[in-house]
């Protein structure tokens, strides 16, 4: 006899006559099964086919429900039909619907559905670079700006069962074609004299910006050496490793380079701030007041409302007349006037007194305050934002709570190696009452 049980083909040999005997004889449960002929069915002795489907429990969950039959279907797509449950559209199941449902088994009923996005995207540019003779190296002059270009793309969007899946791409065009952008790069060597710029005071500029210590590095760890060379720019002008650690001489020499460039006259004093500079046009970063003019003994003539040094392609910043860059107090001056005073920071009035100078200096800049501005400083302390206000601003008015400050404030700035305010750059204490 031929039989197929539950899917699966098997060929037996049974003494039985008929078909219920021989199910008997190998075993077989007929409760509730599927037979493909009469239990009463002779069974000569050429044989017989057979195809028997047994009763299994079978649990479908759909629609966030589960439901248990017992069934004989063939497939899961009956078993599914079996449980009251119709498929609408793409929906399908976990299991191949054609597949034969075993005892036991469990399948899920996936809910689909579709929809298609256009989206438009863009296509990136390229750039195309050449070799210029005429500029020098180290530098780039973009002659088209490249724009990118448009593609329409078609995506395939499903949601299974409420849960959105990932698009998938069915169809592009192109809407516009991007523009590529041409580059010219400098092949030219920059030359290695630095005559125009010996006669400046860089020894008036080491010493504002690093006090002259050729290993000096600011608290953020970005700038360094005697003229506070970001690394960028170190390597520009063919230094390695850190500026810090170069030889005071060859920094001087490759400042040299960066601030007199072969071709620059020599420019006249400026009278009011340039615009402030960003990146790579900011070489120093210095105390933020730092320049250098042949002129001045030390560093009496400073840029104003800048908070990086200038470069080469923007030749200015060699004298403002401003207040000098020793006059703001540090860690030593702050304990010195406090313990004069006899004051310490109060938390009742929320007292800070700030004894880093870039602290202060980063506050202004980070205002804006332009030269011609009139500041009211609320709770100026012991001077130490007021004094680089004064460097920027017209005026300062200082407003002190505190009557031991107050009255200290409208006395001249502190004679610790500082001069005091000069006519177009005044302080009025104002105490509150």
């Amino acid at each position: 006899m031929r039989l197929t049980l539950d899917g699966q083909p098997h060929e037996v040999w049974t003494t039985a006559h008929t078909v219920d005997g021989a199910l008997q004889q190998l075993g077989v449960r007929a409760e509730g099964a599927y037979l493909s002929t009469s239990r009463s069915q002779r069974i000569g002795r050429q044989g017989l086919t057979l195809d028997v489907r047994t009763e299994r429990t079978v649990t479908i969950m759909a629609d966030g429900r589960a439901r248990t039959i017992r069934t004989n279907a063939a497939t899961v797509g009956e078993a599914v039909e079996e449980a009251g449950i119709t498929l609408h559209g793409e929906d399908t199941t976990s299991v191949p619907s054609g597949s034969f449902p075993r005892d036991g088994q469990t399948v899920s009923v996936m809910r689909i559905t579709g929809s298609q996005e256009v989206r438009e995207e863009a296509i990136p540019f390229r750039t195309t670079r050449t070799n210029d003779p005429s500029l020098f190296h180290g530098t780039e002059v973009v002659d088209r700006a490249g724009e990118p270009g448009t593609r329409r793309v078609t995506y395939q969007v499903r949601t299974v069962n409420g849960v959105r899946q990932k698009p998938r791409r069915v169809g592009d065009e192109v809407v516009r074609e991007p523009r590529g952008q041409v580059v010219r790069v400098g092949t030219k060597p920059r030359p290695d004299s630095t005559q125009d710029a010996d006669h400046l005071n860089w020894s008036g500029l080491a010493e504002c910006e690093s006090g002259g210590r050729p290993g000096a590095v600011d608290p953020s760890g970005t700038y360094g050496g005697l003229y506070q060379f970001d690394t960028h720019t170190w390597h520009t002008l063919g230094g390695s490793g850190r500026p810090q650690d170069a030889p005071a001489a060859e920094q001087t020499r490759r400042a040299k380079k960066l601030a007199r460039p072969p071709g620059h006259e020599p420019v006249a004093p400026l009278r009011s701030p340039p615009p402030r500079l960003t990146g790579a046009q900011r070489p120093f970063r210095g105390a933020g007041n730092c320049a250098i003019s042949p002129h001045s003994p030390a560093v009496e003539q400073r840029t104003r409302g800048l908070g990086k040094r200038l470069a080469p392609s923007h030749p200015y910043a060699w004298g403002v007349n401003s207040p000098t860059s020793d006059a703001l107090l540090g860690p030593a001056d702050v304990r010195e006037l406090a313990g004069a005073l006899g004051v310490r920071p109060t938390k009742q009035r929320g007292q800070n007194f700030v004894i880093d100078a870039n602290t202060v200096r980063r506050i202004v800049r980070t205002a804006g305050v332009r030269a011609d501005d009139v500041v009211v400083e609320v709770g100026p302390g012991l001077g130490s934002l007021t004094l680089a206000l004064l460097e920027a601003a017209d005026r300062v008015v200082a407003v002190e709570i505190d009557d031991v400050l107050a009255g200290r404030s409208r006395r001249p700035s502190p004679p610790v190696r500082r001069p005091a305010p000069t006519a177009s750059h005044s302080c009025t204490p104002t105490p509150c009452t």
